[in-house]
């Protein structure tokens, strides 16, 4: 479980929330799925003067052995946003 735990977060922590989309891997005994899903934000919600920004959901679901799964998730600011002053 803590192996299956720590993937997870790395794979979390190293996904570029840009685009919507579904990724799947393995690695080791473990296999996984990775989604990003934007957010839809108000506009009412933005800073005055500006756009909403892009915010990303960002799961992770590792499995192994007898259908035991762990899973991870966080929201991310897109990078294109980050970069918008």
């Amino acid at each position: 479980h803590q192996e299956a735990s720590l993937l997870a977060d790395r794979l979390v922590r190293a996904s570029e929330a840009s685009i919507e989309g579904i990724e799947t891997g393995q690695e080791g005994q473990f296999t996984w799925e990775r989604r990003a899903r934007l957010v839809a934000i108000p506009d009412e919600l933005a800073p005055a003067g500006s756009t909403a920004p892009r915010v990303f959901s960002l799961s992770v679901a590792v499995r192994w052995g007898g259908g035991r799964t762990v899973e991870v998730a966080t929201l991310r600011l897109s990078q294109a946003s980050a970069a918008t002053p």
